[in-house]
């Protein structure tokens, strides 16, 4: 065979070969770009979906006000049937909306048994006094739901580690994160 044609016939093959592995590389290279603008774009809806939940535990706030559950008057803490209601309501409206998609199967559980505990207490005081004293077991209840549901929006935002005095945030020692 004449060394012309073994030459051409080589850098063809080469070319063949090159362009091929070339094709290939950028066809991988676009699928992880793609890859990685999707994950960022759902970690971003993620991530707007625990703020929209974030928004509605204000009434689970250990600063007792006037909308919280769990009020204080008095140096005594009373329960809300309203807020508590009120509450429920908040949380199943979150988990409605686009935001529901993006929880995790861990916060859902949580936010369903809070919404659980509220209505259950709720459902007891309907049509009474505003505030009223509650069983302790029924408060402890109540508290060990929200409790859990911050837990879970705080374990999948990636704020597990945050922890808080309770000397210096001026809540008493038992309320704090464990």
């Amino acid at each position: 065979m004449d060394s012309t044609l073994v030459s051409g016939l080589t850098g063809f093959a080469t070319a063949v070969v090159g362009t091929f592995l070339s094709h290939r590389f950028v066809q991988q290279r676009a699928f992880k770009e793609f890859a990685e603008r999707y994950r960022n774009r759902l970690f971003d809806k993620q991530l707007a979906a625990y703020e929209a939940l974030w928004v509605s535990l204000r009434r689970s706030s250990i600063y007792f006000s006037d909308e919280t559950v769990f009020v204080r008057q008095r140096g005594e803490v009373f329960f809300s049937g309203q807020n508590a209601t009120k509450m429920a309501i908040e949380l199943t409206d979150v988990f409605f909306t686009e935001h529901g998609l993006y929880l995790s199967k861990s916060t859902r559980k949580a936010l369903f048994d809070a919404r659980r505990a509220l209505q259950k207490a709720s459902s007891q005081y309907e049509g009474g006094d505003p505030l009223v004293r509650i069983p302790r077991e029924q408060f402890n209840e109540v508290s060990a739901a929200l409790k859990e549901l911050v837990q879970a929006t705080r374990r999948d935002v990636g704020l597990r580690a945050l922890r808080f005095n309770a000397a210096e945030i001026g809540i008493p020692e038992e309320q704090a994160e464990k």
